[in-house]
């Protein structure tokens, strides 16, 4: 008997280890690095920039440039009547188990923007391979295209993608990187709008971008670049924001990180004189102010950073000069930032989260004004206020312009 009790004891125990009964191989794994998400005739086609193991070892192991003898990636599309019936398809004619947790991009297409992104986000949130932190763009022809892009010298394609993205987003500000998380909770909250960046395909389209010949030659004929903003109101597409106006709301927001851009010298001399500011620290107040016919804003914009060019006469090593160059700086963000209230008024969409200001300042006003707040825009007002300290002007004290004349 106290045999039999041992020899429970430890048998009981067993119970409760995992076993590898549903273990997949790494071999058994398609590893993608992006994804494209379509609308056609009534289904949605999903395509997978897949990883290819050969090449990539071959390349770990030195074959570059004129040796490269395989494709790094493997494109191929599915298509269902549901995003995961799309992925599951993928069971009958492909190989390998599709496996998303590195996946660094979701691409979408004009007519699945048209139609709506929730069922993407959705597939998204309920998948427990993939990642919410992956970014998510748009671009204004099939989602297809771009993914059988090779972006030379990067070898994955997906992972060149996200780069930019995120280097754009860090220098410039212009055009956010988001992510599939940070679209979900735009339109969740009380704006019930979204900014995605577009990306596009800009040059000639060639087979020759799609094959290997693209790591062969020293230019391409067509390139992949960041060009607007898609702006979704609810998850359908609504318009788009060109950079100069999607800066313009990162200024008002207080997303700007750093950014660069040009602006005229000082009136009265010649305009086709240009001095080039870059702003390394910035920050943005936004105060509402309840009026008698509803509302207006009130944007402090700060901002510190240093001249990267100067092509104007004056003498910079004077104080006066350096104030009005300032001042010419503040004129281009309030030029800026109107231009974005502009383009938000136009598609009736609330992009730098004013609703939330509301709601915090005026809870029991924001219960009328909720349900019209997008269409409530047109009729706002915005006084834009700004604050620039150039903190370098470079080595040199006076322009050439100005040491040749």
């Amino acid at each position: 008997m106290r045999f039999c009790r041992l020899l429970m004891a430890c048998l009981i125990p067993l119970l409760t280890l995992t076993g590898c009964w549903n273990r997949i191989e790494l071999n058994q794994l398609g590893i993608t690095t992006a994804t494209g998400i379509d609308w056609d005739n009534g289904e949605w086609v999903v395509t997978f920039q897949e990883i290819v193991p050969s090449a990539m070892s071959a390349a770990a192991g030195g074959t570059t440039g004129g040796n490269i003898a395989q494709s790094p990636v493997h494109v191929f599309s599915t298509r269902a009547k549901t995003i995961r019936e799309a992925v599951a398809v993928n069971d009958f004619e492909h190989s390998r188990w599709i496996y998303l947790a590195h996946n660094n991009v979701v691409v979408v297409g004009r007519e699945a923007a048209k139609h709506g992104i929730g069922s993407i986000l959705d597939a998204y949130f309920r998948n427990h391979d993939a990642r919410q932190s992956t970014e998510i763009v748009v671009t204004d022809r099939d989602a297809r295209l771009i993914l059988e892009q090779l972006v030379p010298p990067e070898r994955l394609p997906g992972d060149a993608i996200a780069s930019i993205l995120r280097k754009e987003d860090r220098s410039s500000s212009a055009i956010p990187a988001v992510s599939v998380f940070d679209a979900a909770l735009m339109l969740t909250s009380e704006t019930g709008t979204a900014m995605l960046p577009e990306i596009s395909l800009s040059g000639e389209e060639t087979e020759r971008s799609k094959s290997l010949d693209a790591f062969k030659t020293s230019s391409q004929s067509s390139k992949l670049k960041l060009t607007r903003i898609a702006v979704f109101r609810g998850d359908t597409l609504a318009g788009w924001l060109s950079r100069e106006e999607g800066l313009g709301v990162s200024w008002m927001s207080g997303k700007v990180k750093n950014t660069t851009f040009t602006f005229t010298c000082p009136s009265g001399e010649d305009e086709s004189l240009l001095a080039t500011y870059r702003s390394y620290k910035a920050s943005a107040k936004v105060t509402p102010i309840r009026t008698r016919d509803g509302y207006s804003f009130r944007v402090k914009v700060k901002t510190s950073g240093e001249l990267l060019n100067y092509g104007c006469m004056p003498d910079i090593t004077r104080l006066g000069t350096v104030r009005a160059i300032e001042k010419q700086v503040e004129a281009k963000i309030r030029e800026d930032v109107k231009n974005g209230w502009a383009a938000m008024q136009r598609l009736r969409a609330d992009l730098a989260g004013l609703a939330g200001k509301v709601h915090r300042k005026y809870p029991r006003d924001w219960r009328k004004v909720k349900d019209t707040w997008n269409e409530r825009l047109a009729e706002m007002e915005v006084d834009v206020q700004t604050d620039v300290k150039i903190r370098r002007q470079g080595l040199t004290a006076n322009s050439f312009q100005r040491i040749l004349k």
